[in-house]
């Protein structure tokens, strides 16, 4: 389990998050929403260990994270942030296998390759393995980082682990989008814990098994209940009328 307990962190003047606490369970597909600024992606920062700065305390599986090593935490989270550096000529079964790194020391096993191959294999990216990620669509590009990802969590390690997505479906089609998210309920179901930093509410609210709310650095709603939100709260949240919120018609809010 990550537990995040009374986390609070500022830039300059401006505070981003404000006395947030919150857990995050295995097997569990957790969507956070909110408006730009409401801190979704400082959120996932710092439960991910990116951000040291913070006020309040972090763990992860009983442990404080700031106790923890790089290649220990390496082994229970992993992080795909919103900003990619893929300007670099590198070959894309490179840069997934960099997911492989804290498993060796000089050269990977024949069971890191497998494990890259079929990490490749499950979002796609397969038969451009031998491109050069610098010559791939930004689509191309968000999948390849998403198959490192995969492979960096993959172990037989019996503690909690931790996929933790900041907008994966950013420049991707509506056939990513949803295959995204599809092989992310089926990680969750494997028993990984996916925590996905999304804007868009119809893709939350189709895939998610718990959503949280977020505005002006603080939840202002985490549940399971997800066809239970009541407009008012959406409204409230996106300050906007619902019926410009647009989500499916398939969802009886109340």
């Amino acid at each position: 389990m990550i537990s995040i307990q009374n986390i609070s962190i500022s830039f300059g003047n401006f505070n981003v998050l404000n006395d947030v606490s919150v857990d995050f369970k295995k097997g569990e597909l957790t969507c956070i929403l909110g408006p730009n600024g409401a801190g979704k992606s400082t959120l996932l920062k710092a439960a991910s260990g990116w951000l040291k700065s913070v006020n309040g305390s972090i763990s992860y599986n009983g442990g404080c994270i700031k106790s923890k090593k790089v290649n220990e935490l390496s082994k229970q989270r992993a992080f795909l942030s919103q900003k990619l550096n893929s300007s670099t000529d590198i070959r894309v079964e490179e840069l997934v296998m960099m997911g492989r790194y804290t498993y060796y020391k000089n050269h990977p096993s024949d069971l890191d390759q497998e494990i890259v191959n079929r990490a490749m294999m499950q979002f796609g990216v397969d038969k451009m393995a031998k491109r050069s990620v610098s010559m791939l669509s930004g689509g191309e590009q968000q999948r390849v980082h998403l198959a490192r990802v995969i492979a960096q969590i993959h172990n037989e390690e019996k503690y909690s682990k931790f996929l933790l997505l900041d907008e994966p479906v950013n420049n991707l089609d509506i056939k990513y989008q949803h295959m995204i998210l599809s092989q992310s309920q089926t990680l969750a179901f494997e028993g990984i814990g996916v925590i996905c930093v999304l804007h868009d509410l119809n893709l939350a609210f189709s895939y998610a098994d718990r959503i949280i709310l977020m505005k002006n650095g603080k939840i202002e709603l985490d549940t399971r209940d997800i066809e239970r939100i009541s407009k008012e709260k959406l409204e409230e949240i996106y300050e906007v009328s619902y019926d410009k919120i647009n989500l499916s018609q398939k969802l009886e809010l109340v």
